[in-house]
């Protein structure tokens, strides 16, 4: 599998062979939170982020202008119970500021502030565009783990950029220890079960105090399981509902708020979860991969849902490092596909559900461009995810294909609220 409609593809082939006490009605993986990392370290990076301010679209190190802990920046960050510490500083009397950072396989936070009163800037890096009004370093955006390249804060002259690196030695309540841990506070969900094996445990048993007849999601970490060598995850005594030799679609960071995978309902009260490792058909023994690290953790919804187009949309999300919930819904059948404009005040991600026959792609469109993104809908429906989208933008949905009948569509908008 190398995409997460692989995934997909996969959970749906073996949902119909889940024990008979869950009647399968769906497997879906929440993509609102799939942040898919892999936990590479690049070799001989130092603790400390590169730093280099962009001048005439050329990227210079301008080690002068280094300030490692200016008066006005705080010493560190919370997100999501996640401490980030001061790491680095660049400032510039032009409009735009930047940095250039090594790839990294933990998240970093960018945090910014200007010098006049205009406290409007753009944060760029990849393909995601955030904007902000806050004050002086009273906002951050969230780089996720395994990003290394350019982050670029734009706005009135007189920028100042702040890097900030996360402090491993400080760690939100949850099961696990470092990085790796199952955070029991996740923002619409309940730890109902997790365990951490010790190195080269191949088999973990997670026993799952679940509401009898609810959903559950499933979050996992798996780290060197080596080529040849499968590892499942299902409800004990039935058959595996996730069955794979790749680790990707697992995360070494905050597993519980990352990729999630909804379990067919309805969650039988005394069950339990399993995740074993095995080779050729037969159970792998304990001790035999000595570098095998595994994780497994179950999570009850705690917050009502939405339901548009058909399609269940969590009330409260969490997203880039920040909390976000439902401000406004716009749902239709048929066209004109539905539309919404982003609200002038506050932070805004978009997501989105499309259900249409026959199966035909479809894009999001902002302000009438799209970022290439092209998806896929059949009657069973699909979504993008959480998007960003600034004030007043234009957000809609368009089809890109003849003879399609939507049966289904919907945009909603989430507000941040932390």
């Amino acid at each position: 599998m190398n995409t997460l409609q692989d995934l997909r593809a996969t959970l749906d082939q073996h949902a119909s062979g889940v024990h008979d006490d869950l009647a399968t009605s769906r497997v879906a993986a929440v993509a609102g939170r799939a942040r898919v990392v892999r936990r590479r370290r690049a070799a001989g990076v130092g603790a400390a982020a590169v730093l280099a301010l962009i001048t005439a679209g050329v990227l210079s190190a301008l080690p002068g202008q280094r300030d490692v802990a200016p008066a006005q920046a705080p010493d560190s960050f919370n997100s999501l119970g996640w401490s980030y510490r001061l790491a680095d500083t660049v400032r510039t009397d032009d409009d735009r500021v930047g940095t250039e950072l090594e790839q990294s396989d933990l998240p970093r936070l960018v945090s910014w502030s200007t010098a006049g009163d205009d406290q409007r800037v753009v944060v760029r890096f990849n393909n995601e565009t955030w904007t902000s009004q806050s004050a002086d370093f009273a906002d951050f955006v969230w780089l996720p783990p395994n990003f290394g390249g350019e982050v670029t804060v734009s706005g009135d002259a007189g920028l100042t950029m702040t890097t900030y690196e996360l402090d491993e030695s400080v760690s939100p309540a949850g099961v696990g220890t470092g990085p790796e841990l199952f955070r029991e506070d996740v923002a619409g969900l309940d730890l109902v079960g997790a365990a951490v094996g010790e190195p080269g445990q191949a088999e973990l048993v997670v026993p799952v105090d679940a509401q009898q007849g609810g959903t559950i999601e499933i979050a996992y970490t798996c780290q060197q399981l080596p080529k040849g060598y499968l590892f499942s995850i299902g409800v004990v005594g039935g058959p595996g509902f996730l069955d794979t030799n790749n680790c990707r679609f697992g995360t070494t960071f905050d597993p519980g708020g990352s990729l999630n995978i909804g379990l067919p309902a309805p969650w039988r009260e005394d069950a339990a979860l399993e995740m074993r490792v095995t080779r050729r058909g037969m159970p792998v023994a304990d001790g035999a991969l000595p570098d095998l690290e595994l994780g497994l953790g179950a999570y009850a919804p705690s917050a009502e849902v939405v339901v548009a187009a058909g399609h269940d949309f969590p009330r409260v999300i969490e997203y880039a490092g920040k909390v976000w919930q439902v401000d406004h819904v716009a749902e239709g059948a048929g066209a004109p596909l539905p539309r919404v404009t982003v609200p002038s005040d506050g932070q805004y991600v978009v997501t989105n559900w499309v259900a249409a026959s026959p199966q035909t792609p479809f894009v999001v469109s902002i302000d009438g461009s799209t970022d290439g993104q092209v998806l896929m809908s059949g009657l069973e429906g699909a979504g993008s995810g959480a998007i960003p989208v600034g004030a007043g933008q234009d957000v809609g949905l368009e089809i890109r294909g003849d003879g399609v009948d939507i049966t289904q569509a919907a945009l909603v908008l989430y507000r941040r609220v932390d």
